[in-house]
């Protein structure tokens, strides 16, 4: 039977976030301890992504959410967003605002390991921020840059609606994805549904498997943290 997406558990000592610091507040989580199972590394090498949820605290949601309201202050558009050629008219959706803060730094150090364990490969951190929604949560159909080897998604505010993966467009150009996501009659509905854990992370093979959110609409603000890892040996 071929693996598929559904939550995992990763084994680890019970821990409750508390102290005033991110690092403190890392730390008492033991996020740094998170290992997954030769089951799951399969799973996920196979299909491409995963979910792996009960790995923190509801203290440990709650702080994350603060973080990212936070510094939702300061998110503007990135320079440099997915690089899918799309029409004018869809050249908005590139520029969701980012931002970051120092409870999502913390984290993305601390979860190199299970990084490096889910992949098999030697990885260090590039970079991690909150992608912000509000009013809909539409994303466009793209790789992730070639610093994003792995990805690792929370749903750090709010909710979104799950992220759909395309295993079939595996190996496609980034014009063969605007194409697509400049076509009318492309289904936007298409695609594996990848739900987020409300007590963990999606992890994805970002640069390698394209992925979108087709529109749907957000009560208030929503922010969802993704921290990009990338290959010290590429391929």
């Amino acid at each position: 039977m071929a693996p598929t997406a559904t939550e995992r558990t990763p084994e680890h000592p019970a821990a409750v976030a508390t102290g005033p610091d991110p690092e403190g507040i890392v730390r008492a989580e033991g996020l740094d301890e998170r290992t997954v199972d030769l089951e799951t590394r399969r799973a996920f090498l196979e299909v491409g992504h995963v979910q792996l949820g009960r790995l923190w605290s509801a203290s440990f949601t709650e702080a994350m959410a603060a973080d990212a309201e936070a510094a939702s202050i300061d998110a503007h558009p990135p320079e440099h967003g997915p690089r899918t050629p799309v029409t004018a008219e869809r050249m908005n959706l590139r520029r969701i605002p980012v931002a970051t803060g120092p409870l999502l730094s913390a984290t993305h150090q601390s979860l190199t390991r299970l990084a490096r364990t889910l992949s098999g490969r030697l990885l260090v951190p590039s970079f991690a921020v909150y992608g912000f929604f509000e009013g809909d949560d539409e994303c466009i159909l793209h790789y992730d840059t070639d610093q994003s080897d792995i990805t690792l998604l929370i749903m750090a505010l709010g909710r979104v609606a799950p992220l759909r993966v395309h295993p079939e467009l595996r190996g496609a150009s980034e014009d063969d994805l605007g194409r697509l996501e400049c076509d009318p009659g492309w289904d936007r509905r298409s695609g594996v549904t990848v739900p987020y854990s409300g007590s963990g992370l999606t992890a994805i093979l970002g640069r390698e498997l394209p992925h979108h959110r087709p529109r749907g609409g957000v009560d208030g603000l929503a922010a969802v943290a993704a921290l990009h890892y990338r290959s010290v040996f590429p391929t």
